[in-house]
């Protein structure tokens, strides 16, 4: 059953095969697959390379970078970073209309049972986005609340992401 994805992928067009691969790789936390899906293609018919958008949704509305914030690679920043220095919009919105400053809140931050492993990784991403262009630290979330990452930090009990974002000029109305 090895064979299936690859077979699956040689019969997408190139630009469905870099989208598939780069979501994927991106949850995944695989850095060198990531790096290649980033790199695109080259397309021997329009003779040029064919390059991935960092920021098509998938069916979830997750760009690539919300799948790597708080996807199973965890211990590390690595596929965040790469995807963040190719040219991934720090401040998409995914299909709840959140930020990924939201993501890191709400999926990664005050998960107790991460423990501090978690809050670090928190943190640190929060650092990465921060300071980039389109990083909107007070925006609001979808929905009649319309929480910014710092309220959703502070209700789910992540002390040093609230102080990052307090530091960083985040604002409560």
């Amino acid at each position: 059953m090895r064979f299936f994805p690859r077979l699956l992928l040689g019969l997408l067009p190139i630009a469905e095969t870099a989208r598939v691969g780069l979501h994927k790789a991106a949850e995944e936390g695989q850095v060198e697959p990531l790096r290649v899906a980033i790199r695109g293609k080259f397309n021997e018919y329009e003779d040029a390379w064919v390059r991935p958008d960092l920021n098509k949704r998938n069916k979830k509305g997750n760009v690539p970078l919300h799948l790597a914030i708080c996807g199973r690679a965890r211990q590390d920043l690595t596929t965040v970073t790469a995807l963040l220095d190719a040219g991934a919009d720090a401040g998409a919105r995914d299909g709840a209309d959140e930020t990924p400053l939201h993501v890191v809140a709400r999926r990664c931050a005050g998960d107790q049972a991460r423990g501090d492993i978690s809050n670090s990784r928190a943190s640190g991403i929060a650092k990465l986005l921060i300071g980039r262009d389109g990083v909107d630290i007070n925006a609001r979330g979808l929905g009649a609340r319309g929480l910014t990452p710092l309220h959703v930090a502070a209700e789910r009990g992540h002390p040093a992401l609230v102080e990052l974002l307090i530091k960083a000029c985040a604002t409560l109305p």
